[in-house]
């Protein structure tokens, strides 16, 4: 609660005082997503969206807040396409997130200031998800290609991409501390999600579950 604070204290300074409460109060109040911290904990990105009747209206930008200083937050993004996604890299001096402002979603990376905004998928027309290595130098993402997704690989500025994965549905790419490996959740052959390892350039790949139900949303714990 106390993160959110500062942008919960600017909106609330800028609505209408003591306004009786109607259904259009309740469907045009801004919306902020849960905070993505920075990796010293000092800033945190959310997404703030702004509602409208009419859905090509509908503003969802990102904003970076401090989380002790006290600093008034700040405006990243001015689209009113949907951004979302963020993910800092190692060193806290770029995000990456997904944002629709091309008319498809897509992976971008911008300074922590909102600068230098550069689009580094360069293919295909749905790209979400962005994962950084561990030394900041690539960067892996959820691209959707024939009707499935699969598992990106890139360098950090979008070039040398290459699919690691060729059958099923996967998604939640997660890279392991040595930066060598990512595990993700794969749907195969009809049956539950299940987790699999690969290595970052595709030549491995190691099915790691195999019990009933699906298993999704995986995380390396810190090398220690």
């Amino acid at each position: 609660m106390r993160l959110l604070a500062p942008l919960a204290l600017g909106f609330a300074l800028a609505a209408p005082a003591s306004s009786p409460i109607t259904h259009e109060t309740v469907w045009l109040t801004k919306r902020v997503g849960a905070p993505v911290l920075s990796p010293d904990g000092s800033r945190a990105v959310v997404s703030v969206t702004e509602p409208a009747y009419d859905p090509a209206q509908q503003a969802s930008d990102l904003w970076l807040l401090s989380t002790g200083s006290g600093a008034a937050p700040r405006r990243l993004t001015h689209t009113k396409a949907p951004e979302s996604g963020v993910a800092w890299s190692p060193d806290g001096r770029r995000i990456a997130f997904c944002s629709a402002r091309a008319g498809s979603p897509q992976i971008y990376v911008m300074a922590p200031d909102g600068s230098g905004v550069t689009r580094v998928s360069r293919s295909g027309s749905y790209n979400t998800s962005p994962a950084w290595s561990p030394k900041g130098d690539r960067l892996a993402w959820t691209t959707r290609a024939g009707g499935s997704f699969q598992i990106v690989v890139a360098n950090a500025d979008g070039s040398d991409a290459r699919t690691i994965t060729s059958q099923g549905s996967n998604e939640n790419a997660s890279w392991g501390p040595d930066g060598r490996y990512l595990v993700f959740s794969s749907r195969r052959g009809g049956g539950g999600r299940r987790l699999y390892l690969a290595d970052r350039d595709g030549k491995t790949l190691k099915q790691l579950t195999h019990g009933p139900g699906d298993d999704t949303s995986p995380a390396w714990s810190p090398r220690l």
